[in-house]
């Protein structure tokens, strides 16, 4: 048999769980959430429990418990370990079920249903950190009808008609950073966590080349630095760097990462900032945030003084003393949108640019929905071509005084949503071992080790072979 192996990924066996394959092929998922760990039968129940839009069976309230306490154990291996459990597809529907649960029985809905928060605790090691304003995560949509929906939400607000409605972003796959800076110097790094508080990784973050350590004060006739800024970004190892990287642990007798993403993430949580320095990271901006002294009902004299000597100390000292920062951004708040710099969000992703950092060059501004959903098929075409994984496309409304007037319900903004497609794209790759993962009740499923290959725009290593029957119908060789 040609020992080739045939990878098809984003079809309906794969959705439902609880449905084998066919015999002609494999199914392999994106490598980002298949690790060692993940067991398709708890999947396989999870997915039995409840369906994915509410339907199916009556779901008890200790089956409810059951599954909000198994979507945390998925939410903490994926956002603190980096190590994921199951799927993307396996995550969001195990989400969506949860969520049509709480919409039917609200009275059941506990305070740490991860429906309710953005992942998990900040790894213990690092520093925590706590963010000025809280870094939200995306609501979903999967179809053209979602996006209709999305737009007539929006419509309710009433954005300005003479500028671009939306902008369209490709959802970059890796690790989230916010950055902290004072007069125009970056005082503070810290990784999103639980969205409230993070991990303050700032050594590492000024080994990346593409964050700024200082903001260029406007240059082109462009925007001017305000005083406090959070900017929040992605970084990510470009895939050549990946592959470069995995040969070297090769070398060196070290397990590869996975994916590049884990690979990203690994490489800023590293205690010593010089393995950092080492991985060739990329970050790339896409909000930003301008802060202001929050004076809760008027600051006495006394503390303004204290709080300025604060500042200047940020601006002045070396090294930069953490303290110091969390006493002065605590007491800053996100300034409002008529006090602002910016009238649009796209007037915002300018700006950052012209300070200095590196945004998107795939970013799009569009006039309509009609416009949005051409350039979403438009830069889908493309994701195959770029040299950074993504993890989908993100849809903005482009008017901030909009974005202000929908505000966010729990963990989502209303006025932004990822883009997921389906993906149906075969490739070619070599089957380099089956390996066994054993789950967490014993059970004990084929893994194929697959030699990396792009599909759908993420690196997939591996993929479930589901039983042994299986591995014996497809008549698999390695090599």
């Amino acid at each position: 048999m040609n020992p080739l192996v045939y990878v098809q990924t984003w079809v309906p066996w794969v959705l439902c769980l609880d449905r084998p394959p066919p015999t002609t092929q494999f199914t392999a998922t994106p490598a980002r959430r298949v690790r060692s760990r993940f067991t398709m039968n708890e999947t396989h129940d999870l997915h039995v429990l409840h369906g994915d839009d509410g339907s199916g069976p009556t779901v008890t309230l200790a089956e409810y418990r059951e599954l909000v306490a198994r979507l945390a154990k998925f939410a903490h291996a994926y956002y603190v370990l980096d190590a994921p459990l199951v799927t993307d597809d396996a995550y969001d529907r195990l989400y969506r079920s949860v969520e049509a649960v709480e919409a039917r029985n609200p009275a059941w809905v506990v305070p740490d249903s991860p429906t309710r928060r953005v992942g998990g605790p900040p790894l213990a090691g690092f520093r925590k950190a706590r963010h000025p304003a809280p870094l939200l995560s995306l609501a979903n949509v999967f179809d053209s009808d979602g996006l209709v929906a999305f737009d007539r939400r929006i419509g309710v607000a009433g954005p300005d008609p003479e500028i671009p409605r939306y902008t369209v972003e490709p959802k970059l796959d890796g690790l989230t950073l916010a950055l902290l800076y004072a007069d125009g110097r970056l005082v503070r790094a810290a990784t999103r966590g639980d969205g409230e508080i993070g991990e303050e990784v700032t050594p590492q973050a000024t080994t990346i080349r593409t964050i700024p350590l200082t903001l260029s004060m406007g240059v082109n006739g462009g925007q001017g630095v305000p005083r406090f800024l959070m900017i929040r970004g992605e970084v990510t190892l470009p895939l050549d760097a990946f592959a470069r990287l995995n040969e070297a642990r090769d070398a060196a007798g070290e397990a590869n990462y996975q994916n590049p993403r884990n690979a990203a993430a690994g490489s800023v949580r590293q205690l010593d900032p010089r393995i950092t320095a080492s991985r060739a990271l990329r970050f790339t901006a896409y909000t930003a945030t301008v802060l202001t002294l929050d004076e809760g009902g008027g600051a006495l004299p006394l503390d303004q003084l204290a709080f300025e000597a604060d500042a200047a100390d940020l601006v002045a000292s070396d090294p930069i003393d953490q303290d110091v920062v969390t006493r002065v951004f605590d007491r800053l708040r996100p300034l409002g949108v008529a006090s602002g710099p910016f009238a649009t969000h796209w007037e915002a992703l300018m700006a950052m640019r012209d300070w200095g950092f590196r945004t998107n060059p795939h970013n799009r501004q569009c006039v309509g929905l009609e416009e949005a959903v051409a350039v979403l098929a438009d830069l889908q075409e493309l994701r195959a071509t770029w040299d950074e994984e993504t993890d989908g496309l993100v849809v903005k409304v482009n008017d901030l005084a909009t974005q202000e007037r929908l505000g966010s319900v729990a963990k989502d903004p209303r006025w932004a949503v990822a883009y997921k497609v389906a993906v149906s794209e075969v490739v070619v790759t070599r089957l380099l071992d089956i390996a066994v993962q054993i789950g967490r009740t014993g059970a004990v499923t084929p893994l194929a080790v697959l030699e990396p290959v792009r599909l759908g725009g993420v690196t997939v290593s591996s993929a479930t072979l589901h039983n042994d029957d299986q591995v014996r119908a497809l008549d698999l060789r390695i090599g």
